[in-house]
């Protein structure tokens, strides 16, 4: 029984990567800063974010999952000063609130990890053929 739930929660986080690597691809002619803001609400979005529930409870993550989801619409036009503006203003309303989107950081990172590991197994080097590069590949790809 604990396998298959672990199985199943293997699963979606596999799910949820390929989705956010998916996403972060389109966003090829948006600066670097501007990309990683747009991943990161976007994976606010839609990331089953334990951090949000532990601290506030099913409700909170609700809640915070419906404003990621509004700002993140609001958010495709904005230039990226105006999108990071926006970002420390949420930021600050999820202090006062005691909430902070731990998870939805967590894949942010694992998903700059694999973009880079997919870029540089285009770009053939002896270490991306080493073992740790060959695992760490066939988990992001």
């Amino acid at each position: 029984m604990a396998s298959q739930e672990f199985e199943a929660k293997q699963q979606q986080a596999t799910q949820a990567l390929q989705k956010a690597l998916d996403y972060y691809n389109t966003l090829d002619t948006h600066t670097p800063r501007h990309r990683d803001l747009l991943l990161l609400l976007y994976l606010m979005t839609f990331v089953e974010d334990g951090n949000l529930i532990h601290r506030g409870g099913i409700d909170a993550y609700k809640q915070v999952q419906q404003e990621a989801q509004q700002l993140f619409e609001e958010a495709q036009p904005l230039t990226e000063t105006e999108l990071a503006n926006r970002l420390e203003d949420y930021d600050n309303v999820l202090i006062e609130r005691n909430l902070s989107p731990g998870g939805s950081a967590d894949l942010l990172s694992l998903t700059f990890f694999c973009h880079k590991i997919q870029q540089k197994r285009m770009n053939p080097h002896p270490f991306f053929s080493s073992p740790f590069f060959l695992q760490a590949y066939t988990l992001c790809s």
